[in-house]
Parts: structure tokens; sequence; C-alpha cells
């Protein structure tokens, strides 16, 4: 091989090792690319409950801070959350918060509504007014 066929050779392997070098590169930093990612898995959007503490449950990923209605939470290893809520009766709002390490934040937000077992809200405000009119009648 003249002197010419060896430089060539050298500058084309060093083109190879650099093009493989900037994609494995790309490729690591796909996660700083993609920014945080969280989706809540349960409870569904739109759900019913019946009891008043429910646990939501979800996964994150390339997050540095998380927050369930504006309070700290906690994931494990695998990204993955599980945490108390009390419901208050009827329409409830839940917004999970998270961000990574450059400050980019993202939000997933579920809505379920509470109503206990046994009788309905009609029948409770119907009971309670009832209530209201006797203690007025007996002043």
């Amino acid at each position: 091989m003249t002197i010419r066929g060896q430089r060539a050779l050298k500058i084309a392997t060093g083109v190879i090792v650099l093009c493989l070098l900037a994609g494995y590169g790309a490729f690591q930093a796909r996660h700083m690319i993609s920014g945080p990612v969280v989706a809540i898995q349960s409870p569904h959007n739109g759900a019913t409950i019946h009891t008043s503490l429910v646990t939501i449950e979800g996964t994150t990923a390339n997050i540095s801070a998380i927050r369930l209605n504006d309070r700290a939470i906690y994931i494990n290893e695998q990204g993955a959350f599980e945490e108390p809520v009390v419901l208050a009766r009827g329409y409830n709002v839940i917004t999970i918060s998270a961000t990574d390490r450059f400050g980019r934040e993202v939000t997933d937000t579920v809505e379920v509504v509470h109503t206990p077992l046994g009788r309905s809200v009609d029948d409770r405000l119907s009971q309670d007014e009832a209530r209201s009119a006797d203690t007025i009648n007996e002043s």
C-alpha cells in the first residue's frame, strides 16, 4: 500500500470513529433533549370514587423534582410514585407537576368525583334542609 493509500485509510477510519462517537453522544443525550415525563396511571380521568382516600399512582422519567397538588412527593428508583390523597365530596382536581434539572416543567391532571356510597347527595341535602326547618320552627 502506498503512503497515499495509508493516509486515506487513516482519514476514513477517523471519520468513521467520529461519526460513531457523535451518534453515541446523541443517543445518550436523548433524555436531556426530550425533557421531563409524567403519567398518572390511576385513578383514570373522570372516575367516580366512593372512598374518601385514593392512591395516586404513576410513572416519571427525566425529573429532578415532583409535586402533587403543590406538595413534594417522592419516586422510587424506577421512577414510579404512589401517594395517598384525601378527596373532598364532589369534584376534585389532582395535579402532578415535575421539573427536570434544566428547569423545564410538565404537568398531568386528573379530575375525579367523590360520591360516598349510601344515600345520594340530593337525599342528604333534603334531610339537612328538613332539619334546618325543624330547628327554625322550634325557636
